[in-house]
């Protein structure tokens, strides 16, 4: 009885069906993830020309700005971004669509634009995969408990979070590395720092406006109970 009330009450762990446009959504996300990887499953090979490089974007390039969080260096790393991101995803409990959509937009950028700035190595090494984005995902749905019913788990998460990727920027190592079961690469830490801060933003960016949305709107009804 406890697991079940911990799942219903935890967006990340949740087993409820999610709705009819967030399906849309995961399998379009699937469905991105599989073709960006299709060399990578059929041959075990990475798509290398969908990784971002700075030189390949002024080359001309552009599109690698728009597909290297999906592409993945081994079928191991696949599994684990891909896993996460689409269970993070799923937990969301913003229920509009075009919200949900801004939140993607919003780690995704972060996570590319935080190395871009401080992270030397990404025009040798380049940059790929959703651990930035997950990362950000995680942020947003740690500041969706905190603003929920489970304020202590949501304080707890978005700590741990924040010292893991504060740690793993000041030492330049991603947590836990050794532990992993397969390639993942080189690792730019801080594409994880970035999404985290990123996701921080947009959520508040959103609750914010939603805020005074909602404001308004009472203001316009109170005018229209004192005109009647």
């Amino acid at each position: 009885m406890a697991s079940e009330q911990l799942s219903i009450n935890n967006p990340i762990l949740s087993t409820e069906k999610p709705s009819e446009s967030k399906q849309v959504e995961i399998r379009a996300l699937l469905a991105l993830l599989i073709l960006a990887n299709l060399d990578l499953l059929l041959g075990n090979a990475p798509a290398t020309k969908l990784v971002f490089h700075p030189q390949s974007i002024i080359d001309g390039d552009w599109w690698r700005v728009i597909s290297w969080p999906f592409v993945h260096v081994s079928r191991y790393h696949l599994l684990i971004d891909g896993a996460a991101f689409i269970m993070l995803y799923h937990g969301l409990r913003e229920e509009s669509r075009r919200s949900r959509v801004f939140f993607i937009l919003s780690v995704a950028a972060g996570s590319l634009l935080l190395p871009i700035f401080i992270s030397p190595q990404i025009s040798q090494l380049g940059l790929c995969g959703l651990s930035g984005p997950a990362h950000g995902l995680m942020a947003i749905s740690s500041l969706e408990f905190l603003h929920g019913k489970e304020k202590k788990t949501g304080g707890l998460l978005l700590a741990l979070l924040l010292l893991k990727t504060g740690w793993e920027v000041l030492s330049g190592n991603v947590f836990l590395h050794q532990l992993h079961l397969g390639d993942i690469g080189q690792p730019i830490v801080s594409t994880h720092a970035g999404g985290v801060l990123a996701g921080l933003t947009c959520y508040y960016v959103h609750f914010l406006s939603k805020k005074t949305l909602f404001r308004r709107r009472d203001i316009q009804k109170q005018k229209g109970q004192t005109k009647s």
